[in-house]
């Protein structure tokens, strides 16, 4: 797995497309406590062991095939990848539905985890992700996204990226440009459309074409990109005079 916690001034590097590197102090851990799971006896955990994915030695280790939705490919980063169980923390996270459905925010010191809507999530992306805090962004097909987070990265499903300073501002811009009217279909247009210039005063032109230039490093296929048209969908401008199309 590609770790650049060292390079946060990059966010072309800042980039893990793998499940973050199993730990018995990550977000799911923390998201599991914050929960009120840890000590509740889990039925299906009846050995003694060592858990397959985070090493913890654990008296409630639940068989992997008694985990719904495992896979070759979700264990591929395991600590133990041939592993035949799960401690009580790991074996949560992939039961857990409501990270697959909503945005969430995980954070240590205190253990916290809680569902945020899009204008919390725009909130929390406008700024660097902290080194206690972990960004939960699920896809609209359920896939689990809290194997992939990392402490002071925003998580999709696959992938994991160190959100900093620099993000937070190239964030800020995209959403500037979809207030103006820059929908998601005009924001991944090769050149800035003219439609959109032709409803704003020529005052905001400079700033605008500032905004698209900004943010054109991203538009080269980074995971930034998807995630942050994803966390601006709510962000909706019609545009008079134009085709109505999906902000």
């Amino acid at each position: 797995m590609t770790s650049t916690d060292g390079m946060a001034g990059n966010s072309d590097d800042a980039v893990a497309a793998a499940p973050s590197s199993p730990t018995t102090d990550g977000p799911e851990h923390a998201a599991h406590r914050a929960t009120g799971n840890a000590g509740v006896p889990d039925a299906a955990a009846t050995a003694t062991g060592t858990c397959a994915r985070c090493a913890t030695t654990t008296r409630q280790l639940t068989s992997t095939t008694r985990v719904p939705g495992m896979s070759a490919a979700a264990s591929a980063l395991w600590v133990r990848p041939r592993g035949k169980g799960l401690c009580p923390p790991c074996a949560w996270m992939y039961r857990s539905a409501d990270t697959r459905r909503t945005p969430h925010l995980v954070t240590r010191w205190p253990d916290s985890v809680t569902a945020i809507d899009p204008t919390d999530l725009f909130h929390v992306l406008s700024s660097p992700v902290s080194y206690s805090t972990a960004v939960l962004l699920p896809d609209d097909d359920g896939h689990d996204v809290l194997p992939y987070a990392r402490w002071g990265h925003v998580s999709a499903p696959g992938v994991a990226v160190a959100w900093n300073g620099r993000d937070a501002e190239m964030f800020a811009a995209v959403g500037r440009l979809r207030r103006r009217g820059f929908s998601g279909s005009f924001l991944g247009d090769p050149t800035p459309p003219l439609a959109v210039f032709d409803t704003l005063p020529m005052r905001e032109w400079e700033r605008t074409y500032a905004d698209w230039a900004w943010v054109e490093r991203w538009r080269l296929g980074l995971p930034q990109w998807k995630i942050a048209l994803r966390a601006t969908t709510h962000v909706t401008t019609r545009v008079p005079g134009t085709s109505s199309r999906e902000l």
